[in-house]
């Protein structure tokens, strides 16, 4: 599992979007080729897609 080491969120953005959630609601897109240090995490808060990006060591 990576280490995330920090996040960069929008201003609006749900609470618990940085806090453990269901998996089923998490969805990675693994940006291969672009950056192999990032993962770009679309969280689902209630009827809301929202964004966040968390930098990991590998």
């Amino acid at each position: 599992m990576p280490t995330f080491i920090g996040a960069l969120v929008p201003g609006n953005i749900c609470a618990n979007a940085l806090t453990p959630v269901n998996p089923s609601s998490i969805f990675f897109f693994y940006l291969s080729g672009l950056n192999s240090f990032h993962t770009v995490i679309y969280v689902i808060c209630g009827s809301e897609w929202v964004f966040t990006r968390l930098y990991y060591t590998q």
